[in-house]
């Protein structure tokens, strides 16, 4: 199951899971607003829905809480435009990442060997963030957690 930039919520992520859905993809607030290309469609100038919806960390966290009771893979896409949102996606407990505004733009603009060295480049951001963080699989960066910068301080 797929969500098209609004994010799925726990309490929907549960009722999709007792359906018997084996994927969620969360596509939270923070990629395409599809809502802000539907206002684009119909010449509305309504800035409020542009953001509207869940960011993608926080459903990637709050879905993620469900892996106790069912087995499914959990997608986190929206947003998503760099190795480190690939790392941080993972250690919010993603199973896999997506992308879909900046693949595209990178094919427009150098074809498919731009793309292939973007992905190239992501895959090792996120083996450097690895290994800065003492982790030798992704299993065990899924374990690390993330600080947020406030509790730092």
């Amino acid at each position: 199951m797929k969500e098209v930039g609004s994010g799925i919520s726990k309490k929907a992520a549960k009722r999709l899971l007792e359906a018997g859905v084996k994927g969620i993809d969360v596509s939270g607030a923070g990629g395409t607003s599809w809502a802000a290309v539907e206002l684009l469609r119909s010449n509305e100038v309504d800035n409020y829905f542009k953001e509207w919806g869940l960011p993608t960390s926080y459903c990637v966290r709050k879905v993620k809480e469900l892996k106790k009771d069912f087995n499914f893979t959990l997608i986190s896409s929206g947003g998503i435009s760099n190795g480190v949102d690939i790392a941080k996606s993972i250690a919010l407990g993603a199973d896999l990442t997506a992308s879909a505004r900046i693949i595209l733009q990178e094919v427009m603009k150098n074809d498919i060997n731009g793309v292939v060295n973007l992905i190239q480049s992501w895959f090792l951001t996120v083996k450097r963030i690895m290994f800065l963080t003492g982790c030798k699989d992704i299993e065990s960066f899924k374990k690390i957690g993330l600080i947020r910068k406030e509790e730092m301080y």
